[in-house]
């Protein structure tokens, strides 16, 4: 389970991601990220790709506060479950983002022994991470945006830790990942794949 990320490489998302208006006000760089915390994420839309600013989290219906994020663990969505939820449902089919992160750091739910680990890619490049967002009103009328990062079955490097990864989109999958239009289960199934083996560096948390 993913808990904490790290985006320190802000200099480096508007090349990275061809962002036409580069990166907005407010965009920190962050070591440890958290649930409920407000962070960066790439949308698409008719103009383009853009970072947004999103709350961690899908929050339930009704939800006074952030508690719910850690009650009900809506930060990471397993694939297998992403149409068979409604929260997620209209998310996964319309409104996908990518979540921008140097390395991650990844919990072992079957092996607590393991303790957490540190994953980053062997070249050093920035993750693609796969991501849903929606919207959630606060009890003051606010609204918020909201995303959970999407987890797949671990491939041969994550098998090592746990039997769970993140999504990882590779280059060449991350506009259509963001395509909006594109909606058909088989599709969307595709790019929910394991991460291709021998490109990512697992060490120990420190």
């Amino acid at each position: 389970m993913i808990q904490s990320f790290a985006i320190t490489s802000i200099g480096r998302l508007t090349d990275t991601y061809a962002l036409p208006n580069g990166l907005p006000k407010g965009v920190k760089p962050s070591e440890h990220t958290k649930p409920a915390q407000v962070l960066p994420v790439i949308i698409a839309d008719g103009n383009g790709r853009r970072i947004e600013h999103m709350k961690w989290g899908f929050f339930t219906v009704g939800a006074k506060d952030a508690n719910s994020v850690f009650r009900y663990k809506t930060f990471n969505v397993r694939s297998e479950d992403v149409f068979k939820k409604p929260m997620f449902e209209k998310a996964i089919r319309s409104q996908r983002c990518i979540v921008p992160v140097d390395g991650f750091y990844y919990t072992a739910s079957g092996k607590p022994s393991t303790g957490t680990h540190y994953v980053t890619s062997h070249d050093g490049s920035l993750l693609s991470l796969a991501g849903v967002y929606s919207s959630w009103v606060d009890t003051e009328g606010k609204e918020w945006n909201m995303f959970s990062i999407v987890t797949t079955t671990a491939n041969k490097d994550m098998r090592t830790i746990d039997n769970r990864m993140p999504v990882i989109l590779p280059k060449d999958k991350e506009t259509l990942w963001l395509d909006s239009s594109v909606s058909d289960m088989t599709d969307l199934y595709d790019m929910m794949r394991p991460y291709t083996p021998g490109l990512l560096k697992i060490e120990s948390a420190k």
